[in-house]
């Protein structure tokens, strides 16, 4: 036997493979790591393709969701008692997804190639369903490691779903080229990772001057706390500082601990400085209602006017989902900056005239809500992105929300303005590339030019809607493929009529009963000696 046909070295391969996908993202390794796990199950029966999506989902989300120990243990103070067993029930749940993905294209098709076609529209719904159920965790999409390589350019008709679509399908493809020749197999795989866009391109659109003000960590500091006195004073001076012809100052989110209404003296003086020196200003701040309701907000002063408030909340952390029904043990988790209450509507920034669509932190990560958004912002300049990096850990956290807000770029066509404590501010262009990067520890402010137009695709317009045709598309492909392989194989031959035995030289198989004589079949009769005619 195979030793990749035997259970433990296939259930080792594809561990590893999963964690390749979460420790190494990029376009390559993404491919090749879920063209290991097609290959090891696609002949295969439904439930070791279970099995070995499953061991996949170990590998990929216990090697990328360690941030979430760090969030609970290290920062919110939760025993190991409690940490480990959340992070566990989350791996196993996302690692159910895969392996219900993998089983499904397996039991309801038969023929390899229609399994390649019914793959992707498979991975797509696993994808689609554990980020709307449940608390609804869009995270570690496979989309999101595309965005360096040729399918990337999906972004901007299908979004990180119909990127995932298509990749899950050229994995499948890459296989099949490999099967066929190795070397076919492995020079796909290099085209593909290919990056298709210039090092370098020279714009002649619109662009507004952005200055992005954060504090920075060290060694002594490696966090910022915003309940450190006289860090609302540190903001206002270094803004103060930011030469003149800046058009957009960014603050991060949640800035300080102190209700806006709490700060509405400095707010006012700071709003007439940068009225003064025609600047706009985003910021974050958490907004107190006057009927008890709190909010996790974004605020524009000076030629900036208008309030976000934030939807999409953080669990566990901003607020607890299904309090009702778990009680007492959730409390045991939640660690909640406080009981913030969801925005009711995706309401819109606006600086200069122009409208800011705006996603704060945790919402990055969600497609349909940023185009939710950008939509309701018709026609924005930029994409706004306050952060606070601090839940996230060490670099493999921030890495990963940089990499969604690379993808929210890349789907919409509109450049982004990312400014977070304790992890990277960004500027990216419409095609997700970094144009200005800044590092946690250095300097507090990053200026740089950003352009203010948008290049909308079939995602900003139609969402879900493209990436379902094309899924219903390739599953009545899978549906004829494997219907034509039913339709024209061979029929066995009948059985025999009740109470007989086959004889010797019957074609059907022997029973018990047949004749064991072992006697010869009559040779075919002799030929005639001459020549014919």
């Amino acid at each position: 036997m195979h030793l990749l046909q035997r259970p433990w070295p296939s259930l080792a391969l594809a561990l590893v493979a999963g964690a390749g996908f979460s420790a190494f993202p990029a376009a390559s390794t993404g491919l090749s790591s879920l063209a290991v796990l097609f290959a090891l199950w696609w002949r295969a029966t439904p439930r070791r393709a279970a099995a070995m999506g499953f061991a996949w989902g170990i590998g990929a989300y216990v090697c990328g969701l360690r941030w979430i120990h760090h969030a609970l243990h290290d920062l919110g103070a939760v025993s190991l008692a409690i940490s480990l067993p959340v992070l566990a029930f989350i791996v196993l749940v996302l690692s159910a997804y895969i392996a219900a993905a993998c089983a499904a294209a397996c039991a309801l098709f038969a023929r390899p190639g229609a399994r390649a076609l019914a793959f992707a529209p498979a991975w797509c719904a696993a994808e689609y369903v554990r980020s709307h159920f449940f608390i609804g965790f869009p995270w570690l999409l496979a989309g999101d490691t595309q965005i360096d390589g040729v399918l990337g350019a999906f972004a901007r008709v299908g979004g990180v779903y119909g990127v995932g679509l298509v990749m899950v399908l050229a994995a499948a493809g890459i296989v099949a080229l490999a099967r066929w020749h190795l070397l076919a197999g492995v020079l796909a795989l290099c085209a593909l990772s290919l990056d298709p866009r210039p090092a370098v391109v020279q714009s002649n659109d619109p662009q507004w001057r952005i200055a992005m003000v954060r504090q920075p960590v060290s060694v002594e500091r490696p966090h910022v706390d915003p309940e450190a006195p006289g860090t609302f004073d540190w903001y206002r001076d270094e803004t103060a500082r930011v030469p003149a012809g800046v058009d957009l100052i960014l603050w991060p989110e949640h800035v300080v601990s102190t209700w806006a209404h709490e700060l509405a003296a400095p707010l006012d003086a700071l709003s007439s400085h940068m009225d003064a020196r025609d600047g706009a200003l985003l910021l974050g701040l958490p907004v107190q209602e006057p009927d008890g309701h709190y909010y996790n907000a974004a605020l524009g002063f000076g030629r900036a006017h208008g309030r976000y408030d934030k939807r999409e909340r953080v669990p566990f952390v901003e607020h607890t989902p299904y309090e009702t029904w778990l009680g007492r043990p959730v409390a045991l988790i939640a660690r909640k900056l406080g009981d913030f209450t969801r925005g009711a509507t995706p309401a819109t920034l606006v600086a200069h005239g122009r409208n800011i669509a705006t996603a704060i932190c945790y919402e990055a990560a969600f497609p349909e809500q940023v185009r939710a958004n950008i939509v309701a912002a018709n026609d924005p300049a930029l994409l706004f992105l306050p952060s606070s990096d601090l839940w996230y850990g060490g670099p493999q956290g921030r890495a990963q929300m940089l990499r969604m807000a690379r993808m929210r770029a890349m789907e919409h066509g509109i450049g982004v303005a990312r400014v977070a404590t304790s992890g990277e501010s960004v500027l990216i262009d419409g095609s997700g590339r970094v144009l200005h990067r800044q590092a946690p520890d250095d300097p507090a402010r990053l200026e740089g030019a950003l352009p203010t137009t948008a290049q909308a695709g079939l995602w900003t317009r139609y969402g879900m809607r493209t990436v379902a045709v094309g899924a219903v598309l390739l599953l009545m492909l899978a549906c004829a493929i494997d219907g034509a392989r039913r339709r024209f194989r061979v029929p066995a031959p009948p059985p025999p009529p009740r109470g007989t035995t086959p004889g010797p030289c019957s074609s059907s198989p022997p029973t018990p009963s047949a004749d064991r004589s072992r006697r010869r079949c009559p040779p075919p009769p002799a030929r005639a000696a001459g020549r014919p005619g």
